[in-house]
């Protein structure tokens, strides 16, 4: 790996934005916004993707040659990611594709925003086995996923059920409703 690479590893806060359109505002002390452009790289380089395991704040537009966020992005399954925005990525299919890799026990416990917009070829949010988010709508993913506070789903038309609007039990008579 070149010595010019090896700065990306050692950023404890950082606010980068890649392309054109982004606001700077992001509460977080590790934010990447990426978005190619004619002057920019159509994909995520090396450096950039060294940043993802410890970014919290991810926003991806008009990324090219990416057909899902994990594990292609990230083998780690973003530990400490609390806001992710995927937006007009013509070729992702999935948000994770775990059926090729076991995905981390401690993927996505921090996320509280997930933004899907414009995600024309969008499958499934999850494809595979994936107890927290497999499936919106069952219990472990209520119980796993305390931090969720906020999903949007935009023009997505292949994407058919995110959250069925009913109550679930656990074994234990535990109840979760889910506001919609």
């Amino acid at each position: 790996m070149p010595s010019d690479l090896l700065i990306y590893g050692k950023l404890q806060r950082y606010k980068i934005m890649v392309g054109d359109g982004w606001t700077e505002y992001s509460e977080t002390s590790r934010t990447l916004k990426f978005k190619p452009s004619s002057t920019t790289t159509t994909s995520l380089d090396v450096g950039i993707k060294m940043l993802l395991e410890g970014v919290e704040d991810l926003s991806l537009a008009e990324v090219k040659g990416v057909r899902n966020v994990f594990p292609e992005l990230n083998g780690e399954g973003f530990p400490l990611l609390k806001h992710l925005l995927v937006e007009n990525c013509d070729e992702i299919l999935y948000i994770i594709d775990s059926t090729k890799c076991l995905l981390p026990s401690r993927s996505f416990l921090c996320l509280e925003t997930l933004l899907i917009c414009h995600l024309i070829n969008l499958e499934k949010i999850c494809c595979g086995q994936f107890p927290i988010i497999a499936n919106l709508s069952s219990f472990s993913m209520a119980r796993d996923l305390t931090k969720l506070l906020h999903i949007d789903i935009y023009n997505c038309k292949f994407l058919t059920n995110v959250i069925v609007e009913q109550e679930e039990e656990c074994e234990d008579n535990e109840q979760i409703k889910f506001k919609i």
